[in-house]
């Protein structure tokens, strides 16, 4: 028969290991995440590394919010990437808008898939769950395949992918042409991500 001493002692030892095991893998995933940010070395500014908590609908929950600096409008990006927006927050928490909402929007470039020359300017938005290229001129010459980046204006990073374009819409009267981006990550399936302070 054990001793009931050692038997509760034996369970405080396996939770503690149990604990540690969680926190290894935690850690292994930020750590893969730092790596590839650091791979990339597009951002020259300070990073915030944040936890993605749940989301749906255009938007993701992150778990760090006034407390830790973050205010609203910053980027947030992940894989060299752009992920969002932040939206609304309290101390602890923000909400991050994706471009796949109609809330957000971000100054990009259009640039061709093989010579990486300009070839439009625009502006990406969210409408019905997809990410688009609004405010392209008609003029100017879009095509699938070409590569959408941020443009660094109010404050966002510059050259950021957003994705790439999928299909251009002609059949949009008037001055300016739309196209559907492809996002080149999951948002759905992010764990991680960095708000650019």
């Amino acid at each position: 028969m054990k001793n009931k001493g050692f038997e509760e002692q034996d369970r405080e030892q396996i939770s503690q290991l149990l604990s540690q095991v969680a926190d290894k893998g935690r850690l292994e995933e930020e750590n893969k995440e730092l790596r590839s940010q650091i791979v990339s070395g597009r951002v020259d500014r300070p990073l915030e590394l944040v936890s993605v908590v749940g989301g749906g609908r255009g938007q993701l929950r992150l778990a760090a919010g006034k407390k830790a600096g973050v205010v609203t409008g910053m980027m947030v990006v992940s894989h060299g990437a752009v992920v969002g927006k932040v939206g609304s927050m309290d101390d602890w928490a923000a909400t991050l808008l994706l471009p796949t909402n109609s809330d957000f929007k971000a100054a990009v470039i259009v640039r061709g898939a093989i010579s990486g020359a300009r070839r439009a300017d625009g502006i990406v938005t969210g409408r019905n769950g997809r990410v688009l290229l609004t405010k392209a001129l008609r003029s100017d010459s879009v095509s699938e395949g070409d590569v959408v980046v941020t443009a660094g204006v109010d404050g966002d990073l510059s050259g950021m992918i957003v994705g790439r374009i999928t299909k251009v819409q002609d059949d949009i009267a008037g001055v300016y042409q739309e196209a559907v981006i492809e996002p080149p990550i999951r948002y759905e399936g992010l764990k991680l991500a960095f708000v650019v302070k």
